[in-house]
């Protein structure tokens, strides 16, 4: 049987997630590589089918998610329209 080798990668990520990182894998006794590796692993496990995400969306008051939006488009100008039901009436 052959022997399967890990596969080397860099990434660059931010110095506050770096150190949340450190943090855990000291407080586990780990290595950096294998708390990295968990959370990676745990990610995809909890990871949101895109139904649910839509369904947990839908249950989100619209002001809550107008804000979210605002904060994320700043320095942007945004303009919102109504709706408009394209079906024709019978």
């Amino acid at each position: 049987m052959k022997k399967v080798l890990p596969i080397r990668t860099q990434i660059r990520i931010p110095p506050d997630l770096h150190a949340r990182l450190v943090e855990e894998a000291n407080k586990n006794e780990s290595s950096l590589n294998d708390a990295m590796i968990f959370y990676i692993e745990r990610g995809f496990h909890s990871a949101p089918h895109e139904d649910d995400f839509e369904k947990a969306v839908e249950n989100i008051p619209t002001e809550i998610l107008m804000m979210e939006l605002a904060s994320r488009m700043k320095g942007y100008t945004l303009t919102v329209m109504e709706k408009v039901d394209n079906k024709k009436a019978p």
